[in-house]
Formats: C-alpha cells, sequence, structure tokens
C-alpha cells in the first residue's frame, strides 16, 4: 500500500468481520440479531458523523499485507482532501458468464440422458430399474427446487418486512417473484433461474457509470446480488447433484456390474440386444460424474467469492490520487489452474468413491446401505461436535443442514467451517479410505471372477485414484489455492490446540482462557 493511505474496514452493518454472508438466509439471522442488541449501527453513525462533522483521515489500523482488491467502486467524500473507494475482491469478469452457461448445459445433460436410460428400462420391462432410476431422478428434483422455491419465499417475506419499515424502498416486482416460483417449482429448473440471474446482476454490477452515488449504490447492489445468486445456484445444483448424480452413479454401475457377473460381457442381455442403449448408460454415467464434481467446483468458486468479498474503504488524499489505485483484475489462467486443479481433485475422490460403492453393492446388494448409512450417522455426528454456524442461532435448521451435509460426505469430504482443514481432512480421509479398502478386500475375497477384466481394473481405479486424488490435492494447495503462499507444510498439532480445534470446533475466549490455565 502506498504512502498517504489510511484503510478502514467498514463493518457492515449486519457482519462483523466485514464479510458478506455467503447466503441471504444468514444476513437475514445476522440483521434480527443486530436490530436487537443495536450497537453496530450506533457505532458506524458516530464513527460517519466525526468524519462528517471533522473532515479528517481517518487514522491508520496498519497495512494488512494482502494485495490490492480486484475491483473498486468509486465514492466521492465531501472533504477537499479525501475520496473514498468502496472495494470488493472477486468481481464479475465475463468468463464467469462461460462458467454459468456451462453449468447449465451440464443440468440439462445430466436430467436428459437419466431420463433417456429411464425409457430405455421401461421399454424392456425391467421395472425395478425403471422405478429406483425414475426415482432418483424425481424425488431429488422436488426437493432441491422445493429448498429453492422454499428461499425464494423468504426472500419476499424480507422484502415485504423492509417495505412496510420503508414504503420508497425500491423492490422487486411480483411478476418476478411470480416467474421465479413457477419455472423453480413445477418446471423444475431452479438452477437454471438461478445461474441466469446471476449472469443479469453480474453483468449490471460491470455496466453503467460511477458519475451519481445513485449508480455507484445500484452498481454495489448487483454486485451484493449476483454474489448471492451465484452461491444459492451453486448449493442447489450441488444439493441436486448429491440426492440425484450421487446415487445414480452407484445405482447404473451397479446394475451394469449384475449384468455382466450373471451373463457376461458379450452374454444374452438387453446392452447387446439394444446396442445404441448401451452408449446412452455409458454417456448418463459419465454426465453425472462429470456434473456432481462440476457442481462441487461450482459451489466452492461461489463460496470463496463470498467469503472473500469485503467492503473496505479507502481515504486517498488528493496527491496520491493515481493508477495505483485503479482496480486488478484476477488472472484469466490463474483462474483457470485453479477451476481445473479443484474439479480434477474432485473427481479422483469421487469416481473411485462411487466405483467401489457399486462394487461391493453388486455382491452383498443391501449390506451397502448399511455401510453408506453408519458413514452418514458418523459424519453427522461430527458434524454437529464441530458446532457449525450455517443458520446462526437457528438450531433446527442447523441440525437439518448438518444432516444434509453427512449424507453428502458420504461421497467426499466437505468443509463446513473456518480454521485449519487439514487435522480435519486427515481424520476424514482416514475413515474413508478405510472404508474404501474394506468393500474392496470384501469384493475381492468373495468374488468368483478372480482372473476376469472387471477385478483387474477395479483394482487398479480404486488404488489409482485414490494415489492420483492425493498428489492433485496436495499440488492444489501448494500452486493452486488464493492463499496457497501463506499455507505452512508443518502446522504443530498442540499450538494454540490446533489440532483439537480443526477436529471438532474453534475453542471460545472463555474456554482458551480455561484451557491455558489448566496448561500452566
Amino acid at each position: 500500500m502506498n504512502s498517504g493511505d489510511t484503510v478502514r474496514h467498514k463493518l457492515m452493518p449486519l457482519v462483523k468481520s466485514g464479510k458478506v454472508p455467503y447466503t441471504r438466509r444468514v444476513y437475514y439471522a445476522e440483521k434480527e440479531k443486530a436490530e436487537r442488541l443495536d450497537t453496530v449501527d450506533r457505532e458506524l453513525e458516530l464513527i460517519e458523523e466525526n468524519l462528517k462533522k471533522n473532515d479528517i483521515d481517518i487514522p491508520e489500523n496498519g497495512d494488512s499485507g494482502e494485495s490490492q482488491p480486484d475491483c473498486a467502486v468509486q465514492m466521492k467524500g465531501k472533504g477537499k482532501k479525501t475520496k473514498i473507494f468502496k472495494t470488493i475482491k472477486y468481481p464479475f469478469q465475463y468468463y464467469d458468464i462461460i462458467f454459468a452457461v456451462f453449468s447449465i448445459i451440464l443440468f440439462f445433460y445430466d436430467v436428459v440422458s437419466d431420463v433417456l436410460l429411464a425409457v430405455h428400462y421401461y421399454a424392456l420391462n425391467r421395472w425395478v430399474a425403471f422405478g429406483f432410476t425414475t426415482g432418483f431422478i424425481v424425488l431429488p428434483a422436488l426437493i432441491s427446487n422445493g429448498q429453492s422455491a422454499r428461499w425464494y419465499l423468504v426472500d419476499y417475506e424480507q422484502e415485504q418486512k423492509k417495505l412496510s419499515k420503508k414504503p420508497k424502498t425500491e423492490v422487486t416486482p411480483f411478476r418476478i417473484w411470480a416467474l421465479r416460483i413457477f419455472f423453480t417449482f413445477p418446471l423444475m429448473l431452479g438452477p437454471v433461474v438461478r445461474h441466469s440471474e446471476f449472469i443479469y446482476h453480474g453483468i449490471k454490477s460491470k455496466s453503467g457509470s460511477d458519475a451519481t452515488e445513485k449508480e455507484r449504490k445500484k452498481k454495489w447492489h448487483h454486485y451484493k446480488q449476483m454474489l448471492y445468486e451465484d452461491t444459492d445456484a451453486g448449493l442447489v445444483r450441488m444439493f441436486e447433484c448429491f440426492l440425484e448424480a450421487a446415487p445414480q452413479l452407484v445405482l447404473q454401475l451397479f446394475i451394469l456390474f449384475r449384468e455382466i457377473i450373471e451373463n457376461g460381457v458379450d452374454g444374452n442381455n438387453d446392452l447387446v440386444e439394444h446396442g445404441h442403449m448401451k452408449i446412452i448408460r455409458v454417456v448418463a454415467l459419465v454426465g453425472s460424474w462429470i456434473g456432481l464434481s462440476f457442481s462441487l467446483t461450482s459451489y466452492h468458486k461461489a463460496l470463496r467469492a463470498m467469503q472473500h468479498s469485503e467492503l473496505h474503504e479507502k481515504y486517498v488524499s488528493k496527491e496520491d490520487q493515481n493508477e495505483n489505485h485503479k482496480p486488478k483484475k484476477q488472472s484469466l489462467l490463474a483462474t483457470l489452474m485453479l477451476t481445473i486443479g479443484y474439479f480434477s481433485w474432485r473427481m479422483c475422490e469421487i469416481g473411485p468413491r462411487v466405483l467401489i460403492l457399486a462394487l461391493f453393492a453388486s455382491k452383498f446388494t443391501y449390506f451397502v446401505l448399511v455401510a453408506a448409512a453408519i458413514h452418514w450417522i458418523i459424519m453427522t455426528l461430527w458434524l454437529l461436535c464441530q458446532k457449525t454456524s450455517f443458520y446462526g442461532e437457528k438450531r433446527r435448521d442447523e441440525v437439518i443442514f448438518n444432516i444434509i451435509l453427512g449424507y453428502a460426505m458420504i461421497f467426499c469430504f466437505l468443509n463446513a467451517r473456518d480454521g485449519h482443514t487439514r487435522y480435519r481432512a486427515i481424520v476424514y480421509y482416514i475413515l474413508f479410505y478405510a472404508e474404501n479398502i474394506f468393500m474392496l478386500g470384501m469384493w475381492l475375497h468373495f468374488g468368483s471372477e478372480k482372473e476376469d477384466w472387471l477385478y483387474f481394473t477395479a483394482i487398479g481405479a480404486v488404488a489409482g485414484g485414490c494415489v492420483l486424488h492425493i498428489v492433485i490435492q496436495l499440488i492444489y494447495y501448494k500452486t493452486c489455492h488464493p492463499k496457497a503462499s501463506d499455507i505452512k507444510i508443518f502446522l504443530h498439532p498442540t499450538e494454540q490446540y490446533n489440532c483439537y480445534q480443526s477436529i471438532c470446533h474453534t475453542l471460545d475466549q472463555d474456554e482458551d482462557q480455561s484451557s491455558a490455565a489448566n496448561a500452566i
């Protein structure tokens, strides 16, 4: 940071950290809490009044050492010697449109390929396969789109509350709300609607001028809405994929392996009699695998932007108003490397997992449900021990969300809170790969096709996927992660209770002081 700059992290009225909350529902919870306490707003008003009254710079709190923010919306102050800049990280870039459109294409690709597969089973009178395939299409769509519609209703109620307090407030027209609900629930296009609104708000946040304060506030409004829609779209699509694509992968691989075991690769089965349907099954499997991995990548990208989007104010003297204060855009190459690295990591993690679940099911059928249920219960209890705070003080919603995350963690690791992740990841992956090895060993021991190509392919795919997953994940954290340079290779497990806080929960101030006293 140049000399002459003074920086203040302006506390957003509802978020003490200055970070934009990752979803509007968190924002609403924080808002209700802030309205009860009514302390943050008073402090901000006093600061602003003192600034306007004295027309002076704010004393510097120290350079944070962070890089120049990526985007700035200029806010001119009334004083002659200052300019205020609202700066935001991860601004909307036009390649984000390509990313969102690709997500929409994958959504339709996944749904259409699964529907064609269900039609194939129906035509062959394979009622069990048809029932399960159709169930894994319809039920996840109802749940994920119902959740998205519920969020729209919550957002609408919040807008109406705001309108009742401030009658002149601009609100979304009722016809827009009606179209959102219509396309989300009856038509089951929730992720498409969310991604479309993300593109709309993103373009609006980039277009227009900063000539007037009204236009600048409007751009900032569209920027926040863009972040919210991106995160909501990623979350809805990720839930839909874990409810639909993940079990669909296991189911179709299970059916395929059972056919191979019973009839052989070239035996008398419908894949040989209907060769074109064999292609459709492969297309459906690949589409579900890619769609699930990309949904995780999309949500990770949105969450990273949301968590690192802070509102700063820069008070810059006229002498220092130069080119250095212009925003720096995020490198396209860096974004591509980060996206490809994370996507590859997730593909190598999910692929072997669903493969081994399907192999285990092909030999032990319903016992795979017992193994999955045990893992689900363990993950849910672990998440409850971590004291996550997705819904603030709404404990019931928090528990339900932890149960959903626990189910998703049957297939891959999800980081549910801030702080050091490595010990949490180590514990998860020890259990994860212990289960994989156990299920693979059971399948190999009780399998009768010891010399069949499937025997060696399964061993190679699971073992190779495990190695690739670990290697790609380590490379990602050391080269592609946004804070790769700050990541320490060795982290002392007992220093500041790093291991405990990573695996369980962050210590409160009272707990930290009590632990320190006991240690002494």
